[in-house]
């Protein structure tokens, strides 16, 4: 995301940090794509303001990081923003009963299946957005980071199409613990959400 984004009327400008706590600039680029299409109207599912309301970005020191008091502000303004829209469609017509008792249920489960893909993704993406050797959190015994890279770079190809890479494959690796590696609790999580993408891919759940 650049220095200013304005998408649906609303336009937001984040200033860089470093040396100074900032909030993570992949993940919140992430998250800001699933606002744009939210605000712009080509989301397959909007975000809603209680989901912008909970959001939480990791946050990063001595590398570049977005303000974070300009990131919540401008998050504040998007959940006014789907709030009123919200509103708006409350005032709208009501849905015919002749669509059956569970027409709406089964829709909204869908509607929200495909919201949790969606998020999922972005959240696996962000990872692989930020640069090589600063893809997690450093601690002073963690994962290797050149390993951890390789397997993040795999999982991006995979997730285009490029090449196969079954979920077992990728909660069987096993990474090297060196000084200051990976926090590996993170790498670990990670992995998981990983794994649940591709089982969900395979399942034909996917879209």
């Amino acid at each position: 995301m650049g220095a200013r984004e304005a998408w649906g009327g609303m336009e937001w400008r984040f200033t860089r940090t470093r040396l100074r706590e900032g909030y993570a600039v992949a993940d919140v680029d992430a998250f800001m794509e699933l606002v744009r299409s939210s605000l712009d109207g080509t989301a397959v599912v909007s975000l809603t303001p209680t989901q912008v309301r909970e959001q939480q970005f990791a946050t990063v020191w001595w590398r570049d990081g977005y303000a974070e008091d300009e990131v919540d502000a401008a998050l504040d303004e998007v959940e006014v923003r789907l709030a009123e829209r919200a509103a708006g469609d409350a005032r709208g017509p009501a849905i015919s009963s002749d669509l059956g008792a569970d027409a709406v249920p089964t829709r909204m489960d869908v509607a929200a299946n495909r919201f949790a893909e969606a998020r999922a993704e972005a959240d696996v993406k962000a990872v692989a957005l930020r640069p090589a050797l600063e893809r997690f959190e450093l601690v002073r015994r963690g994962y290797a980071r050149d390993e951890v890279d390789l397997l993040v770079d795999r999982v991006m190809e995979a997730l285009r199409g490029r090449v196969r890479l079954a979920p077992e494959e990728v909660l069987a690796v096993r990474f090297d613990v060196v000084w200051r590696g990976y926090d590996r609790a993170a790498v670990d999580g990670w992995c998981d959400r990983v794994a649940d993408l591709l089982v969900r891919r395979q399942l034909g759940d996917w879209g």
